[in-house]
Formats: C-alpha cells, structure tokens, sequence
C-alpha cells in the first residue's frame, strides 16, 4: 500500500471524496508563504490527524527557494516531516543545498527530514542515494519522478523510478528508511500497482488527479501520456471538474492498494 496525496487548487481542498484520504498531505512551501488560507486549511488537517509534508518547492521552480524563506514557512507550519532542499537533476547542488541546510538548521529531531537523490546519470545519482541514506540526520529518501524519468535507462521499466530503484536492489543499496515518490509520470497508476510491491515506499504526492481533469480527462486502466502542467493554486471551483477529479483520485488509490 501506498499512501496519497493529492495536491489541489485551495478551492478543491476540502470537495473531494475522503472515502480515498490516506490521511497524508503535502503543503508546498511557496504556496504557504503566499497563502494564509492554504496554510489555515492543511493545519486544521494536521490537526485532524493528518501527516503534513512540507515540500520545498523545487518542481516549481527548478531548485528549492532561499533557507531564509524555507526556515519561516517551517516556523509558521510546523510540518510533521520537510523535504530538504534540492536541485532537479544537480547532484552536486543537491549535496550542497541540502548539508548547508543541514548545517543552519537546529532541529532538535522534532521534524522528520527527507532528502531528494539528484543527479544527470545513474552513477551520479547513486552516488547522491548513498550520500542520504548513510546520514543520521535523513529520515525518508525522496524519490523524484522528474529527475529520474531523465536518466537513460534500458526499456523494460514501467518508470525511470523502477529503473532506479531495480539498479539500487540489485547493487544492495537500498536503506531501510521509509521513501517517498515525489510525483508521477506517464500512466502514474500503472507505476504505482508496481512500485506497491516494495514495502519500503511509504507514500506518494501528485497533482496529476487535478491537472488531467482540469484538462476533461478521467483516468481508468488505460495507460496515458501525463499533462505537463504546473498547479495553479488560485483555479475556481468547477463541478465538473471535481466530479473528474475524484474519480481520478479513486483510481490512483486503488491502484495503489
């Protein structure tokens, strides 16, 4: 079983069908800085009982935003877990962003941290798994679909994910901390039936439920082409679209289970 979250506009947020809540959520940082309103709504979840993922906005803007800007959204939201900064495909930067993070950041193990592997080859981004999974300070490994759908790989993997993930096993790399896949790709729910299997992989998150029925698209068991298409926050509420939208949701959760 894999555990959802779906990220939605903030008039989605409270619409959609909770029968498919696996009580996990994530709050982009940029996002909560911005809006009160999105914050006040995730808390209140967390308050509910819900685990709240703070994540450092780096899909949207390439790497995450400043430690100054990350330090006060994790003082206001007070996550149960953050995602450590990261540069899309950056091993280098990725290493650096994340010690110096690291380095300034007192948290007195009150947070669980999770750190994103990058790197443009698999030997790099080994190298950068390796690095996050023998910290004592790292909590969850991040697997980013983004990152890894651009590593060359050999055809015989429903993702870049499952490439990666396949070569760790086979090299006896794979840490026993829990990991969490960072958005989906093309036919999003066939790679979850198959990533299910590995029971270290805790939880995932993905707007793609909204984007595809933002787009008129419902989701079954065919596979599809994923919209590249970033979130945007402040959409108005649209019946028809929540209608799409839960059915999405409900297929990437049986899916998942």
């Amino acid at each position: 079983m894999i555990r959802l979250a779906t990220i939605l506009p903030i008039a989605y947020i409270n619409k959609i069908d909770r029968s498919y809540d696996s009580q996990i959520c994530m709050l982009l940082a940029h996002q909560a800085l911005k809006s009160a309103k999105y914050l006040k709504i995730y808390k209140k979840r967390q308050k509910e009982g819900g685990y709240l993922i703070l994540d450092n906005s780096a899909y949207e803007f390439g790497k995450a935003i400043s430690n100054d800007l990350l330090f006060n959204v994790i003082k206001v939201a007070q996550p149960d877990e953050f995602v450590l900064p990261d540069a899309i495909c950056d091993f280098k930067t990725t290493i650096k962003l994340t010690s110096n993070f690291l380095e300034k950041y007192n948290n007195e193990g009150k947070i669980k941290l999770m750190a994103v592997p990058q790197g443009k080859t698999i030997d790099e981004y080994i190298e950068c798994y390796k690095y996050f999974s023998t910290n004592p300070l790292i909590d969850t490994i991040g697997l980013a679909s983004k990152s890894t759908e651009l590593l060359p790989r050999i055809n015989d993997y429903i993702s870049g994910r499952h490439y990666v993930l396949e070569t760790l096993i086979a090299k006896g790399l794979i840490c026993k901390k829990p990991h969490h896949l960072l958005g989906l790709g093309d036919s999003g729910h066939h790679e979850l039936k198959v990533l299910k299997q590995y029971t270290f992989i805790r939880s995932c998150d993905s707007s793609a439920a909204y984007i595809h029925a933002k787009n008129g698209l419902v989701f079954n068991d065919k596979s599809y082409t994923k919209i590249s298409e970033k979130i945007d926050f402040g959409d108005s509420y649209d019946e028809n679209v929540n209608y799409r939208l839960n059915i999405n949701i409900s297929v990437l959760y049986n899916y998942a289970n």
